[in-house]
């Protein structure tokens, strides 16, 4: 199998051009447009020597949007080998998207999965070429051939100086290039000083990208909760001191990792979540910790009512009852709200944004996510919130 360097066209290889009366800066719509950037035949000719292929891979909606024809994207790509030979310097292949979803001509007019970030086209290359992906690298100067380059699997050089807009655009949508250099000259030292990956560190390379997308995505639904959430904490932090003071109890239930954050939230209360030894404990109770119950509950009455039948016995008005669930559709949590409810126990649940407990609970705080991973992180997140707020409460009794 080949390494292979693939190459945007439009800023990599040749210089962009600004149309004065539309005030845009954008790809050359005429051969006399096109002017190979300075020092790209030498950074060609340099990986050419070493024995990597080098592909061009470039969207070119232009054709879609009638603002050239084939012809003429034909002469451009004359124009460009010419005065690549004449530096001693050639492609190993170009291939280009000519589609848009918006384009004029409806001959191009169309979804497809060639156009970048999609990795179409370098997959394409990689079967003509024999090219092994992992291998390989992209250069281009925008996200989005960062992103076809991820897609594809290729380590991935940016073109171009970093700015505070791109880093934040960066980490909005989870791109990041392993490099960034000024120029193709530069993108080709970086390549012939980086060693060829083993399979190890391919998979490592792989997991640092699914580390960083893990971490962006937690990080962002959060960022979403100050909104959704925070009104609703309130409410239930509220509640929650409010039956502390006098004299009520809260109980939590969940399954799984719900129930692992049953115990964990309970634990806080009881213990103290910022190790204040001054306090006295808050009364709280998982109901998923006693296992002779559960099962025997189970076994009698059916595995719907392993918590609804503890509150029965332990539960009384005044009391607080969050039931946890990240599918909003347990029905065993649905059970314990129904049955707390008519005792006068105020009820609250942590869920995502689906399911029908959010409509039987006095206060319903949703994650806005659909990730089970991302709702049970925001889960913990405000159990810990409403602990903090209900110690505070309680400590200085607040409460009008």
């Amino acid at each position: 199998m080949n390494r292979a360097v693939f190459l945007d066209r439009d800023g990599v290889i040749n210089e962009l051009v600004y149309f004065p009366e539309a005030g845009v800066i954008d790809s050359p719509f005429t051969v006399n447009l096109f002017h190979v950037l300075p020092k790209v035949p030498e950074a060609i000719r340099l990986l050419n020597d070493s024995g990597l292929k080098v592909v061009v891979i470039s969207n070119q909606p232009g054709v879609a949007k009638s603002k050239f024809t084939r012809d003429v994207l034909s002469d451009m790509d004359n124009k460009m080998t010419q005065e690549l030979s004449a530096h001693g310097a050639h492609l190993d292949g170009i291939y280009y998207c000519l589609h848009h979803p918006e384009g004029t001509n409806g001959q191009y007019r169309c979804q497809c999965e060639c156009r970048k970030p999609k990795p179409g086209m370098l997959i394409k290359a990689a079967k003509d070429l024999e090219i092994d992906l992992g291998q390989s690298f992209i250069v281009g100067d925008s996200l989005t051939d960062v992103e076809a380059g991820q897609n594809a699997g290729c380590r991935t050089i940016l073109i171009g100086r970093l700015r505070c807009d791109l880093c934040r655009l960066m980490a909005k949508q989870n791109i990041q290039p392993d490099f960034v250099v000024d120029d193709l000259w530069a993108a080709s030292q970086t390549i012939l000083n980086s060693a060829p990956q083993t399979n190890k560190s391919l998979e490592e390379a792989r997991w640092q990208r699914n580390i960083q997308k893990i971490f962006l995505d937690s990080a962002r639904t959060k960022e979403a909760m100050i909104d959704v959430c925070t009104p609703s904490i309130l409410q239930a932090a509220s509640i929650i001191a409010k039956s502390h003071l006098n004299g009520g109890k809260l109980m939590l239930c969940g399954n799984g990792g719900s129930a692992a954050d049953s115990q964990h939230i309970a634990g806080e209360f009881i213990g103290g979540l910022n190790s204040d030894r001054d306090r006295e404990p808050l009364s709280a109770i998982a109901l998923n910790t006693n296992t002779s119950n559960l099962t025997a509950i189970g076994n009698d009455f059916g595995f719907d009512q392993i918590f609804a039948r503890q509150i029965k016995a332990l539960g009384k008005t005044g009391d607080v009852l969050i039931g946890i669930s990240t599918s909003g559709k347990s029905q065993n949590i649905i059970q314990a709200v129904i049955i707390a409810k008519e005792l006068g126990i105020k009820t609250i649940g942590l869920m995502g944004q689906t399911g029908i407990l959010k409509e039987i609970v006095e206060v319903a705080i949703t994650v806005p996510s659909n990730n089970i991973q991302r709702i049970q992180e925001g889960h913990i997140t405000i159990g810990h919130i409403i602990c903090e707020i209900v110690e505070d409460l309680v400590n200085q009794k607040k409460l009008t």
